[in-house]
């Protein structure tokens, strides 16, 4: 009997001892909801104070098991002490206890056995499972696990997992390398970030991920890859080709909102809510399911459906181009009412949402699209807000209260920021980088470039999207927006819109004639947008070098190279096709000058200014053409008006004109030669034509008074006085031998001096009341006039005092009288006696065809 009873103390003190915690099968605890606390003894075993009782052992609750065996324990201890009092009691007595004893040894041994089962020994702690003895990772005095963990299951944590623990010394704080669950003390950290390092400042952590990318889905498309939390996260999604292969691939996408909510949305789960608006919370009407509050997290975007005013369309603006001009073409931004999710409460029926503006500065309210000003008034119920339906581009059709949680109004693939401050202290750094891509090429030496090196490559595909979309945009107020350094054989931007090419020039060898590079071109076509894939030219405004000569003795000679700038039709970029207008620099007719040259030829400015024109040169239609004097100042100009006369006009010489600033010299035609012209030489109404004398001083001018309704145009001739002294105004007898002046008619106004014989074809007219007047040539003051009388008879008068008035006739002798004359005319026969008077007047009467003094007889010689 003492020997049994040895082998059950030793059987079931181990047994209590060993209340080690519950393992599962992939070596994890199997944690109840209670939390048991526990000590770990010096043989490394956990000894639980608080066990949930309805931890399962052996399939039953180990209260049951602990029960039963404590009741198996006690009858046990209670027969033996019976055994032992009767020892000496008969033997049929002695042989009942044994059978009571040995049942109740059974039982313990059964339940025994099922702790064996279900309990592990000391030895397999820190141990592999070995001759079957399972073994179990241990734990510290800190409750840390001490063996490495390496599971073909899963192993989650229900709290803060880290990873790579830094032990303490050398300098090391000890921490994990990784860690995923804990917020590292930013409340705006969602507990599902994985960090590496960063857990404190100058906290490194670094990661290196390796692999060959040999296929093109999740399997090896990419070594890594970063999706957007919607969308195919099967396979054959990233962005490789066919053949191709990533090593980062990163992809976002626009997503919908993950909650929405109003009496109109039932996109979620079909359920109608309604939504009241404060100035800082959103009320849900049913409340959200477990599913939609499973996708709430704290801080996220909350929208509701209505846009504050402002913009220059209602309910938010149009994207403006860097002109300045407002494109209904482009982006709609809705000036829409947000915030942010700070706390939710879930009521019986509904779910309230608390909104701040900011996360940062968490004021209670909402904000706009257009201003970070906190709003605290509910969203529809301050002054100018419409319903979002009713804006000029609408985002929503809902026309009742609703809100959108979880999204945004801009993604981004990647956003990558350098702070480059000149506030740290102590800092020697001094340049910051971006991006930086090196590409490396093989070798050319075998003459073949096997390789194509792309750098950076950004793609779009669909139809055209608004205006203000761009591939690339450089904004900001760098010292340098694009920089680039290429080799003298890189073609600098190679596209049609734009082409720079190569620093390249063109060959030195002329032998086939002048040769040509193309420095840069911009370009249009004649493709209207709808003929993509139609036949369509190219119009190429360009730049481009040609070389027409060569100086074998310098690689620097750029004297026998001309630079153009013109319009090419047809070819390729890089290529010059049909030239059409251009303009020539350095030209090889007039080097150093400038050719302006049109389709069939030019006009050239040489090195001197001299203008050589191909053409004709014209003026606009009104313009005209000027000259400017040596003080700069415009002065003649000609010009061609509606008449299609050519006119000649001058400035002013005071300078007052607003428009020019006036000629500094008289104005005036300078011909240096003779001017012979085809046409009549006119001189406009009012002006007078004049000439020069010997020191440049208008001697004498001609002009013209015009008819009036009395009289006819009166041409004057004007001589001016000069050293005192009259001016004379000539009508030569001749221009040439034999010829003459001839005079149509003649009408003086004033004084008519005739220093030779006037012969007049016609008659000589006076008119009414004028005269002929008559001086003697030894004193002027001395005249007679010979003037018509009223009864139209002709009149010799005196001019002044008592000289003159008479009629002088012709004097004759009576033997030299005419022998026939005009009847009635008059001679004085100056030896013919009359009465006893000698020198008398005689008459010619036509019917005695004769002579007759004044008694009408026979004339007689005295």
């Amino acid at each position: 009997m003492r020997r049994c009873l040895v082998l059950l103390a030793a059987l079931t003190i181990p047994a209590f001892g060993s209340a080690a915690p519950i393992f599962t099968p992939g070596g994890g605890i199997a944690s109840s909801r209670l939390n048991p606390t526990y000590q770990i003894g010096q043989d490394g075993i956990a000894k639980f104070i608080n066990l949930d009782p309805a931890t399962m052992l052996g399939g039953q609750p180990i209260s049951v098991v602990l029960s039963q065996l404590g009741q198996n324990a006690t009858g046990l201890a209670t027969e033996t002490n019976r055994a032992l009092a009767a020892e000496k009691a008969a033997s049929d007595t002695i042989s009942t206890t044994q059978t009571t004893a040995n049942a109740a040894l059974k039982n313990t041994f059964d339940l025994l056995t099922t702790l064996n089962a279900n309990f592990l020994l000391k030895a397999g702690v820190n141990a592999p499972t070995a001759s079957g003895i399972i073994g179990l990772a241990g734990l510290d005095a800190n409750g840390a696990v001490t063996a490495p963990v390496n599971t073909t299951g899963s192993a989650w944590g229900q709290s803060y997992i880290g990873g790579g623990f830094i032990p303490a010394g050398n300098g090391y704080t000890a921490r994990p390398s990784f860690s995923s669950g804990w917020n590292n003390g930013d409340p705006f950290l969602y507990p599902n970030t994985t960090l590496v390092g960063g857990h404190t400042d100058h906290d490194d952590g670094y990661l290196k991920v390796t692999g060959s990318p040999w296929s093109m889905s999740d399997s090896g498309g990419a070594i890594a890859a970063i999706y957007d939390t919607i969308g195919d996260q099967g396979t054959g999604r990233n962005g490789c080709g066919n053949d191709d292969g990533c090593s980062l691939y990163v992809g976002s996408q626009i997503t919908p909102f993950r909650i929405e909510a109003g009496s109109q949305v039932t996109r979620d789960d079909s359920t109608p809510r309604t939504v009241a608006l404060t100035g800082s919370t959103v009320t849900i009407t049913p409340a959200l399911s477990t599913a939609q509050i499973r996708l709430l997290k704290q801080w996220m975007r909350v929208y509701a459906n209505y846009d504050a005013p402002g913009g220059n369309a209602a309910g938010g603006s149009y994207w403006t181009n860097w002109n300045g001009q407002t494109l209904t073409t482009a982006t709609f931004t809705p000036n829409v009412y947000y915030g942010y999710v700070a706390s939710w409460t879930q009521g019986t029926d509904y779910t309230v949402l608390n909104i701040v503006s900011d996360p940062d500065g968490r004021a209670a309210g909402w904000r706009t699209e257009a201003s970070a000003a906190t709003v605290t008034t509910a969203p529809g119920q301050n002054s100018g807000d419409l319903i979002d339906a009713d804006s000029a581009s609408p985002t929503w059709t809902y026309r009742t209260p609703s809100v959108f949680i979880g999204g945004a109004y801009k993604k981004f693939n990647m956003n990558q920021t350098v702070a480059c401050l000149t506030t740290e202290v102590d800092t020697l750094t001094r340049q910051c980088e971006a991006n930086e891509i090196d590409l490396w090429g093989g070798s050319t030496a075998s003459g073949v470039r096997g390789r194509t090196l792309h750098g950076l490559t950004i793609s779009y595909g669909g139809d055209q999207p608004a205006d203000g979309s761009y591939n690339l945009a450089l904004a900001g107020g760098n010292s340098n927006l694009l920089v680039m350094a290429p080799n003298w054989y890189a073609t600098a931007v190679q596209s049609d819109p734009l082409y720079v090419g190569p620093l390249e020039g063109p060959s030195r060898d002329v032998s086939g004639g002048p040769t040509t590079a193309v420095i840069a071109s911009l370009a249009s076509s004649t493709n209207t947008g709808g003929q993509t894939f139609s036949n369509f030219t190219y119009i190429r405004p360009m730049w481009w070098a040609q070389r027409f000569a060569t100086d074998p003795g310098s690689t620097t000679d750029y004297a026998n190279e001309t630079i153009s700038y013109g319009v090419s039709v047809g070819a390729g970029r890089g290529q010059l096709g049909t030239i059409q207008e251009r303009i020539e620099l350095n030209p090889q007719a007039y080097k150093n000058g400038i050719g302006l040259c049109g389709y069939n030829a030019c006009a050239y400015v040489d090195s001197h200014g001299k203008i050589v024109s191909g053409g004709d040169i014209l003026t606009g239609n009104g313009a005209a053409l000027y000259t400017v004097d040596p003080n700069g100042s415009n002065a003649a100009y000609a010009y061609s008006d509606s008449t299609y006369q050519m006119n000649i006009a001058f400035n002013s010489q005071a300078g007052t004109s607003a428009s020019y600033s006036g000629a500094q010299g008289a104005p005036g035609l300078h011909l240096k030669g003779a001017l012979l012209a085809d046409g009549n030489v006119s001189v406009a109404a009012g002006k007078s034509l004049g000439l020069n004398d010997s020191d440049g001083v208008m001697g004498g001018y001609q002009y013209l008074v015009d008819a009036t309704s009395t009289t006819g145009p009166v041409l004057h001739q004007v001589v001016a006085n000069k050293n005192g002294l009259a001016g004379t105004f000539y009508v030569d007898g001749a221009l040439t031998t034999g010829g003459a002046a001839k005079l149509a008619s003649l009408e003086t106004v004033g004084t008519a001096v005739f220093d030779s014989a006037i012969t007049v074809s016609g008659d000589i007219n006076l008119a009414a009341g004028k005269s002929v007047n008559m001086c003697d040539s030894a004193t002027p003051s001395l005249c007679s006039y010979f003037h018509s009388t009223s009864y139209a008879n002709a009149k010799i008068s005196p001019y002044t005092g008592n000289y003159g008035g008479a009629f002088v006739a012709g004097s004759f002798t009576l033997n030299s009288l005419p022998t026939a004359d005009d009847d009635g005319a008059q001679v004085w026969c100056s030896d013919c006696k009359v009465n006893g008077v000698v020198g008398v007047p005689v008459w010619w009467h036509a019917s005695v065809s004769g002579w007759r003094d004044s008694t009408n007889a026979a004339l007689v010689a005295q």
